[in-house]
């Protein structure tokens, strides 16, 4: 997030900019079309063509920081803060969002959601498709790394419904922040001491379980606990357009 200060100097572009363009592109902005350094420690302020967000770019003297407020009635807002590099940012490892919830005034919840991983048997399974469909096509899957309600939160079915909501908005935010839309979503539950049922209820689907070997594992025992892989697609025809089979 940045924070803004009294002493902050706060410049506003009068034209909008594409929604879809990074940190890089934003830099070049600043130096080209508006005349100034971006490193000096002033806020850029961005709006989209289509004029339903705001973006701010900001250099905090160790890095760039890049924060996007949807212009909506809703209750639901979002802040993705960028990594120090700019250029990891735009890198298929460094697609994320974090969503903040909120409700009459007070935080309820936080999610964070991120590029899917590359290898996941179960998952592929399901999809249907073979290894070259899914170089090319899995940044079309977003991973949900993280999903809390805050402690003081008493909702009955409040989780289901925020993951249902969830649903409805992420491939257009995703496309809003990298260009590309989302067709599936997937998360691991650790059955030992989860049993995922707001996963359950908002209607994702179990898709198997993991090895319990990680990526830097050079055996088939298991290093890890198994998780079960628990899938939403957020259209029917995920399988055609992720490549796969019936």
């Amino acid at each position: 997030m940045i924070h803004i200060t009294a002493q902050m100097r706060v410049l506003v572009a009068i034209e909008p900019v594409d929604g879809r363009k990074g940190i890089d592109s934003l830099v070049r902005v600043c130096q080209g079309q508006l005349c100034e350094d971006p490193m000096t420690g002033c806020v850029f302020v961005f709006r989209s063509r289509r004029g339903t967000s705001i973006r701010l770019l900001s250099y905090d003297g160790q890095g760039y920081r890049l924060a996007q407020k949807r212009l909506s009635k809703g209750r639901f807002t979002w802040w993705p803060e960028s990594s120090s590099a700019a250029k990891q940012l735009e890198a298929y490892e460094a697609q994320l969002l974090k969503y903040l919830v909120w409700a009459e005034g007070r935080p309820i919840a936080c999610l964070a959601w991120s590029s899917a991983p590359r290898h996941l048997g179960s998952r592929d399974r399901y999809i249907g498709w073979d290894a070259a469909a899914r170089r090319n096509r899995i940044r079309f899957i977003a991973y949900n790394t993280r999903f809390l309600i805050l402690p003081w939160v008493r909702v009955e079915h409040l989780a289901s419904h925020i993951l249902g909501r969830m649903a409805t908005r992420i491939s257009d935010d995703w496309e809003q922040m990298y260009g590309h839309p989302l067709y599936f979503l997937e998360t691991f539950i650790d059955p030992e001491r989860f049993r995922g049922t707001c996963y359950r209820a908002a209607n994702w689907v179990l898709m198997g379980r993991t090895t319990g070997r990680g990526k830097q594992s050079n055996s088939y025992v298991p290093n890890r606990s198994i998780k079960e892989v628990l899938g939403y697609p957020l259209t029917k025809r995920f399988r055609e357009l992720l490549g796969g089979v019936e």
